[in-house]
């Protein structure tokens, strides 16, 4: 979504080029001259439309601005593990944070280990040089982790994707992990909060 909010700037020098353009042309005919308008016309259109489509149905701030939702019920209705986050930071007993299959840590104010979209799965990263559960106990407790936050929707996709290069042996050795030593807290939708004992 910012990626595509950034690109508008530049449609808008692109626009602002070809108006320039459009009035040093010397047309050879009335009709080319229109076909053009009607061009720069449409393509300004189109970014008029994409624009409201971008501020008011992907992050629909209206209720919001009008005072009807705090700046904390956006957050929580529009990303979908905040609401995982705002139980994180209201925990005292949260110290470091692992996010499994969460590749957007915005408003998580605690230290987090997480992987981004380009980057290799975090719990990937870590299980890479443990032989048993115990192994992954103790690089947790190494690293201070005290949760973990699995979106488990995200998770089962980017394996079945082949997102994750680690063998079944390593992936049921992670996943033993957390059945058995940490206690699941909370779930909100597919995010399971889970505390490392």
């Amino acid at each position: 979504q910012t990626e595509n909010r950034s690109i508008l700037s530049v449609f808008a020098a692109l626009f602002c080029i070809a108006s320039i353009g459009v009035e040093q042309i010397r047309w050879s005919s009335k009709k080319f001259q229109y076909i053009f308008a009607a061009g720069i016309l449409l393509a300004t259109a189109t970014n008029f439309f994409y624009t409201s489509l971008t501020t008011y149905y992907l992050f629909d701030p209206i209720r919001y601005f009008l005072g009807r939702e705090t700046a904390a019920q956006y957050r929580s209705r529009l990303s979908e593990s905040q609401k995982a986050f705002d139980y994180l930071n209201s925990a005292s007993d949260a110290t470091r944070v692992l996010l499994v299959s969460i590749h957007v840590p915005y408003y998580l104010n605690k230290t987090y280990l997480f992987s981004s979209f380009s980057d290799p799965p975090i719990a990937e990263v870590l299980a890479t040089d443990v032989t048993n559960v115990q192994d992954v106990v103790q690089k947790f407790r190494k690293m201070q982790i005290t949760h973990v936050v699995i979106n488990r929707d995200a998770y089962q996709k980017e394996n079945q994707h082949n997102l994750y290069s680690w063998s079944k042996e390593r992936r049921l050795l992670f996943e033993e992990f957390l059945l058995k030593q940490c206690v699941p807290i909370v779930r909100y939708g597919p995010d399971y909060v889970f505390r490392v004992k």
